[in-house]
């Protein structure tokens, strides 16, 4: 079996038992027949640690309010930047080359092609007195429209003709 250790994990609770410690240190070290300067080593490096670690919440302290100065000059300058780019962008005269040379993303003013798939969506709402049904159903069909090729349309028509007759 494992003992655990006795020395306290968190920083202030480690320097409250050594101060603790040292504090209760004079009855043992009498009982113990133990040299008076015997702890001297012990107490110079726990006002060292004590020294350091107030120092550290000063630092943090100081680091806190520096990061909150950072953050907030940051929210200000990238609003502003961001309209200054929004009214470049708007600009009808605004170039892609223009935009890459101020180290922006150049904008695509193409559209991106939408390619109807093959199923059509059918919506029938029934209407009752207090009571409407909707019902949702899907069929696959050839979608007549600008994707589709003149030639391919013109023989999808021919087809539905003879179908339907």
């Amino acid at each position: 079996m494992r003992r655990s250790d006795f020395v306290n994990p968190s920083d202030r609770g480690f320097e409250a038992q050594v101060a603790q410690f040292l504090a209760n240190l004079g009855p043992v070290k009498t009982a113990l027949g133990l040299p008076a300067n015997w702890e001297a080593q012990l107490q110079t490096r726990k006002n060292n640690f004590t020294t350091a670690l107030n120092s550290l919440d000063i630092a943090e302290a100081n680091y806190r309010q520096a990061k909150q100065t950072k953050d907030a000059a940051r929210r200000s300058l990238e609003s502003e930047f961001r309209n200054l780019v929004r009214q470049l962008r708007a600009n009808p005269n605004f170039t892609n080359a223009m935009a890459t040379s101020l180290g922006l993303p150049p904008r695509d003013r193409e559209p991106t092609p939408v390619q109807p798939g093959p199923e059509v969506p059918t919506l029938e709402v029934e209407v009752q007195s207090l009571r409407h049904t909707v019902r949702y159903t899907l069929r696959k069909q050839f979608l007549i429209g600008r994707t589709m090729p003149q030639e391919q349309r013109e023989r999808y028509l021919k087809q539905e003709e003879l179908v339907g007759v």
